[in-house]
C-alpha cells in the first residue's frame, strides 16, 4: 500500500480568497458608483459584459494567489496579483473593440479590482505563514 501523499491547502486557500475578494470588490465598485456618480461601463455593451470581465479577472486573481501562497516572500505575488486584476477587465473587454479596452483600463473600478487583489495576496500569505512564525505544524501540508 503506498503512503498517502498530502494535499496542498494553497488551491483551496487561494480559492476562498478569491472569492472573497470578489465580493469586496463588487461591494467597493458599488460604492465607488455612488460616490463618484457614474457607472462602472459606460460604453453600450451587454448586461453581463461587467460579470464576464469579473469571472475572468477572477480565474486570473485565483492562479496568480495559488502559486503566490506557496511562495518564501510574496512581493512578486502582490505586484502579479494587482497586474492580472488590472489586465483582467482589458482582457474581457476586447469583445468590445478598443475604445471599451481604453475605458476599462482607465477606469478607477478597475484600479480599486487591482489594489484590493494586491492586499488580498499579502494577506493570504501571511495568513498561510501565521503558524510556520508561531513554530506550529505547516498548514500547507496537513493531511486532509
Amino acid at each position: 500500500m503506498s503512503a498517502r501523499r498530502p494535499r496542498r491547502a494553497e488551491p483551496l486557500a487561494a480559492l476562498f480568497a478569491t472569492v472573497s475578494w470578489a465580493a469586496v470588490a463588487f461591494a467597493v465598485e458599488g460604492l465607488l458608483a455612488l460616490v463618484l456618480d457614474r457607472d462602472p461601463i459606460r460604453s453600450p455593451v451587454g448586461s453581463f459584459a461587467g460579470i464576464g470581465a469579473l469571472v475572468v479577472t477572477g480565474i486570473a486573481v485565483w492562479l496568480v494567489l495559488t502559486l503566490t501562497a506557496a511562495r518564501p516572500a510574496p512581493w512578486w505575488g502582490v505586484v502579479l496579483a494587482a497586474v492580472a486584476a488590472y489586465l483582467g477587465p482589458a482582457v474581457a473587454a476586447l469583445p468590445g473593440g478598443l475604445g471599451f479596452v481604453a475605458e476599462q483600463a482607465l477606469s478607477p473600478f478597475v484600479l480599486a479590482e487591482a489594489l484590493l487583489a494586491a492586499a488580498t495576496a499579502l494577506t493570504l500569505w501571511v495568513v498561510l505563514r501565521r503558524a510556520a512564525i508561531r513554530g506550529e505544524a505547516d498548514p500547507r501540508t496537513r493531511e486532509w
